[in-house]
Formats: structure tokens, sequence, C-alpha cells
């Protein structure tokens, strides 16, 4: 069914899109590249998030991290 992949602008639901990174905070698996990444692509985009699941050595810093990158109501921290 064709229907199933049509995305209806008029949808709040869909008009919304997080990407979801599931791991240790740490510094060998790259957050920090993430996030500034994910900032350079959609600081504009009101529509797009993250959402960062784990723990880690590195939590608070990456906290920090997005915070000075301005990201604060755009990352999720689970």
């Amino acid at each position: 069914d064709d229907n199933f992949f049509k995305i209806d602008i008029n949808d709040n639901i869909r008009k919304k899109f997080i990407f979801l990174v599931i791991g240790s905070i740490t510094k060998e698996k790259g957050i920090d590249v993430i996030l500034k990444a994910f900032s350079m692509a959609f600081i504009n985009n009101n529509n797009v998030f993250l959402r960062i699941v784990g723990v880690g050595n590195n939590f608070n810093e990456m906290k920090e991290f997005a915070t000075a990158l301005a990201l604060g109501d755009k990352v999720e921290w689970v």
C-alpha cells in the first residue's frame, strides 16, 4: 500500500523528527562529534531533535557541551 509511506504535512506527529543515540557517554563514542554535527545541521530547524540514551564518565561534560552549543531544548538526555 503506497499510502503507508506518504506523509501528510498537516499531521503534527510526523512533523517532528528525532535522531536517537544509544550508548555509553564516553569520549570513545564520539558524542561530542554527534552534538557538533547536529548543531551545525539542525540548529535552525524546530522540528528536528536529538535524544541521547546512556550513561558514562563524560555525561555531565557532554550535557555542558550541548548547552555551550545552544542545543538546550533540542537535546533530550535519557
